[in-house]
């Protein structure tokens, strides 16, 4: 199958190129920095934004 075909591109079998990520405890470290910024000040847009 050609990978560049309408059907191929849809198919989750198909690989993707996906960016890094940092690992998930520092991910989780920032958003509860982040929260905690937005309770200090108390910025409901802040807030939401977690």
């Amino acid at each position: 199958m050609d990978p560049h075909e309408p059907i191929a591109q849809r198919s989750p079998l198909v690989a993707e190129f996906r960016t890094a990520c940092l690992p998930v405890r520092e991910r989780v470290c920032g958003l509860v920095e982040f929260a905690a910024t937005a309770v200090k000040k108390r910025d409901q847009g802040l807030a939401s934004a977690v």
